[in-house]
């Protein structure tokens, strides 16, 4: 387990049901329009809100999500203290179409999620608007897209890539 600490790619999730569960899910939800797009973005990371936890009000959210995430009830693992986010998110960009899906999971065990139509129903509960992640994240997504498209992102909900 220490040596997975290395990893810039590693971050701890909660129970076997989330990685191997909805986390797996939807890293093959976002494979089919990468495969049949051609060119996408993906980016994907932890938020880690300083014992907190994470709020989000349907009048500050582009996709009008209403969520409430607690924060994970073991703040930190292993002995060099490796912090447990609360959530993980995911973005995904298709630069053709000019469109932005963006997802903010708990890192909650969710075992009991095993087929794609309800991994679905459960992701949608889930869609934030960039705005979002980037205020929870204190990063800038898209840098390099001018304000005006950027604004654009940060502004819309468009309907899921994710069939």
């Amino acid at each position: 387990m220490e040596d997975t600490f290395f990893l810039s790619n590693a971050v701890p999730q909660v129970g076997l049901g989330f990685n191997r569960g909805i986390w797996r899910d939807l890293e093959a939800l976002v494979a089919k329009p990468v495969a049949n797009r051609g060119e996408m973005y993906v980016i994907t990371g932890p938020v880690n809100p300083e014992n907190k936890a994470i709020q989000i009000k349907a009048s500050a959210d582009a996709c009008g999500t209403v969520l409430t995430i607690d924060k994970p009830a073991a703040k930190t693992i292993g002995a060099d203290a490796v912090v447990v986010p609360s959530a993980l998110y995911k973005i995904i960009y298709d630069p053709n179409l000019g469109r932005l899906n963006a997802y903010l999971l708990p890192n909650v065990d969710r075992r009991d999620l095993q087929d794609t139509a309800r991994d679905l129903e459960y992701l949608k509960r889930y869609r934030v608007g960039l705005g979002t992640l980037e205020r929870l994240t204190g990063l800038r997504f898209m840098p390099a897209l001018d304000d005006r498209a950027r604004g654009i992102l940060e502004e819309q909900c468009p309907a899921t890539m994710l069939h």
